[in-house]
């Protein structure tokens, strides 16, 4: 409503949809990219660079001006969000197979997302439009910036916790990528270069079969041919680079440096190898070929039966869970249909689901991992994330906004977090 003209309380809903929507559609594009970003440079490297830009960009949202300038700056934020995808696996690589600490380990990062929604909602209420909800405290120079922009204040609080975080990510945490397989940092100018000049070839590619497939018909088609050329070089080299490719994808040449290098390379790439010529079949091959060499993309995830069922139960309780956090700030603010409250109650109520979250996640997780296992765990886990929310409606019986309807909403809120 501070950014567009006009709007009020009853027709925010598609503005407001917009701009948290734009947060997520950045990660959709980048969650796959931080990933291979976590493979190569580290864990440690993409927490850092997740956190900084993370503050950066919290910082520029608060200064937003106009509704586009808000909505690109979330998108870049979503865009450069990688901390979960760091924290979860570097959790997991730290429990060294320890599948108990790494239930408990996996518990408390959400715990710790948990803090987050304790605090943050409760610190943007009290902090948003200062000088309307504290008329008599003065502000001083700053009177004149509060005003043009009203919603400053927590932004530069979460810019100040994002700091804060690459600090401690800087002296605290503990890289679990083997060096042998990370590369250093000071080449991803020169690696980005080259992976935008491999973009249109990977998006023909994107939902190919993986490596194998070409494997297979090369080594088909050498078999097939009496002329073998190119047997009398030295198919030593060019099994290195087959499986270099197989690991790094389009990527491979990034770790050679010359024009020469890399012309071989990709040359030696497009000739079949005695690793291929010896293989007559797609098993042979798997036999040969590591698993852990596969260079997996997401049409060889979605052949497998078990991942596609899971990635999409996840997808759509995710979908949801969302759709129904986003919805409820709005019937929160909504005079009319809706509980006309305003932000510091709305601030409350995010704090108290917040907590509920904070004491019951680690325990309730890690419980339910030892003694429902992984399946029945993922089984309530769905049912109790979104099904409450037929009950917040409920929250229009309390005759007074009181804290009772809090605590009643908190609670709703609460345990969908939980779940």
């Amino acid at each position: 409503m501070q950014l567009v003209p006009h709007l009020s309380h009853q027709s925010a809903g598609t503005y407001a949809g917009i701009i948290s929507g734009s947060f997520m559609m950045g990660r959709l594009f980048s969650a796959w990219p931080l990933g291979v970003l976590c493979d190569t440079y580290g864990r440690k490297f993409v927490l850092l660079f997740s956190t900084i830009s993370q503050g950066l960009f919290v910082l520029a949202f608060g200064f937003s001006s106009t509704f586009t300038f808000a909505v690109a700056i979330r998108f870049l934020m979503g865009v450069f969000n990688g901390t979960m995808v760091a924290a979860r696996v570097s959790v997991t690589e730290l429990a060294k197979g320890d599948h108990a600490l790494e239930a408990k380990g996996m518990g408390m990062v959400m715990s710790m997302v948990g803090f987050g929604m304790l605090f943050g909602p409760a610190l943007g209420g009290l902090l948003s439009e200062p000088i309307s909800q504290y008329p008599n405290f003065d502000f001083g120079v700053m009177e004149d910036v509060l005003t043009k922009y009203p919603f400053v204040l927590p932004n530069i609080a979460g810019a100040i916790f994002s700091i804060m975080s690459a600090i401690l990510v800087a002296l605290s945490v503990e890289e679990t990528l083997p060096p042998e397989q990370m590369r250093s940092p000071k080449y991803i100018v020169a690696d980005a270069l080259r992976f935008l000049a491999t973009v249109p070839g990977m998006l023909r590619k994107c939902w190919s079969n993986n490596e194998y497939d070409h494997i297979e018909d090369t080594a088909t088609e050498e078999c097939s041919n009496t002329d073998h050329e190119g047997e009398g070089e030295d198919d030593s080299i060019e099994e290195d680079l087959k499986v270099l490719h197989l690991r790094f994808g389009d990527m491979g040449d990034a770790v050679v440096c010359g024009r020469e290098s890399r012309a071989s390379f990709i040359e030696a790439l497009h000739r079949p190898s005695a690793l291929a010529r010896a293989a007559s079949t797609k098993s042979t091959i798997t036999e040969i070929i590591p698993e852990e060499h596969v260079n997996h993309n997401i049409a060889s995830l979605m052949q497998n039966d078990r991942v596609r069922e899971c990635l999409s139960c996840y997808w759509m309780t995710t979908l949801a869970s969302t759709a129904a956090g986003e919805c409820f700030p709005l019937f929160a603010m909504a005079k009319v249909g809706g509980l006309g409250i305003e932000e510091t109650a709305i601030g409350l109520i995010g704090a108290g689901s917040g907590l509920l979250f904070v004491g019951c996640q680690y325990f309730i997780f890690a419980f339910s991992m030892k003694k429902l296992g992984l399946h029945m765990t993922m089984i309530s886990s769905s049912l109790l994330a979104v099904t409450p929310v037929v009950l917040i409606p409920f929250s229009l019986l309390f005759k007074e906004r009181t804290t009772a309807m809090i605590v009643y909403l908190s609670a709703l809120n609460g345990l969908m977090l939980v779940a």
